[in-house]
């Protein structure tokens, strides 16, 4: 599997810095794995950022460079709760179960 890797790397412009990319992508998608990180937002956020990037300057075009122009707009603002909500799942989500083993705990 290695080797296929590396040919299928080094094959596609026959340079070695496509190799080194993929030896170094490959050692962080391990440590990530290792230490219970989803590859699967990571990639996404590869893949979509360039995109969302550039969707966000067009639209700060169209605004004049005003944020609240976004959530004039109904479905913005449901995307933007949508965003908001699921950033702050997890952490909410932490701190009440760690609230609820310290009070289980000390009582």
């Amino acid at each position: 599997v290695f080797a296929l890797c590396f040919v299928g790397a080094y094959g596609l412009e026959q340079s070695l810095v496509d190799v080194w990319v993929m030896l170094i992508a490959g050692l962080i998608g391990f440590g990530l794995k290792r230490y219970g990180f989803s590859p699967a937002p990571i990639i996404m956020g590869l893949v979509l950022g360039g995109l969302v990037e550039t969707s966000l300057a067009q639209s700060m075009i169209i605004f004049d460079q005003q944020w609240t122009g976004f959530l004039a707009r109904p479905i913005a603002l449901t995307f933007f709760a949508l965003a908001l909500v699921s950033m702050l799942n997890a952490p909410v989500r932490g701190f009440i179960k760690n609230r609820s083993r310290r009070s289980g705990g000390a009582g």
